[in-house]
């Protein structure tokens, strides 16, 4: 069985208060704000959009609390889009900074952009049919990781970084490690694979402060690294 997944506008109304939606649903008609300017009594349609406005802004407060709370799951194509672009999950803690578009089901905050995006109920995604609907280190993965395509922005549990040249190599290469049973790579094989003349990894990256690149990079041990996915 395929898992259901819906736009943000859909989700919205599938899986918040129903007697809400069909009250704000009556007034959707209304949604559009046309510029009041609060002068002499409010139009007819003013105050059917106030109606409109009090139904559905606790609906998207509920929304958005459902995605940060990992009730429900979004994923979606982080832009800009390349030919190699895919599908990724979004760690729920971006909601902090996302700000959704319902129109288009799109996101824009914290310097990411992510477009295309489709809701599932997260215990739909555990299963299908009794049977696990993806691997689960991947799964994981996806949970707390998300990258732009060329991963010149990428966030690890809700800490925003903008990366520069090698530092998108490596963490690609930390990235695609993170999949595999053998996670840690030696820092002088991160170096010669990207092309780099540093003498170590905390040279490319000891000036992410804040937050600082640990957060980023674990060093489970002497001159070997792996993606920080257990902080």
């Amino acid at each position: 069985m395929e898992q259901k997944t819906l736009t943000l506008e859909e989700a919205l109304e599938a899986w918040c208060d129903q007697s809400r939606v069909n009250a704000s649903l009556e007034l959707k008609p209304y949604r559009m704000m046309l510029g009041f300017v609060g002068v002499g009594p409010p139009s007819a349609y003013e105050l059917n959009w106030r109606r409109w406005w009090d139904l559905r802004e606790p609906l998207e407060e509920e929304f958005i609390g459902k995605l940060k709370a990992g009730i429900l799951l979004a994923s979606g194509f982080a832009v800009p889009i390349t030919p190699t672009s895919h599908r990724q999950q979004i760690n729920p803690e971006l909601w902090n900074v996302l700000e959704p578009n319902f129109e288009d089901s799109s996101a824009k905050g914290g310097g990411l952009e992510i477009v295309n995006i489709r809701v599932a109920l997260a215990e739909t995604l555990a299963t299908t049919d009794g049977v696990a609907a993806a691997d689960p280190v991947e799964n994981a993965t996806a949970e707390v990781f998300f990258n732009s395509p060329n991963y010149e922005k990428v966030s690890l549990r809700g800490h925003n970084f903008v990366l520069h040249g090698y530092q998108c190599q490596i963490i690609r290469l930390l990235h695609e490690a993170s999949r595999t049973p053998l996670p840690d790579v030696s820092g002088k094989e991160l170096l010669e694979t990207v092309g780099s003349s540093g003498n170590s990894i905390g040279d490319l990256f000891r000036r992410h402060k804040n937050p600082s690149w640990r957060e980023l990079i674990a060093q489970p041990r002497r001159g070997y690294y792996r993606l920080n996915l257990s902080g």
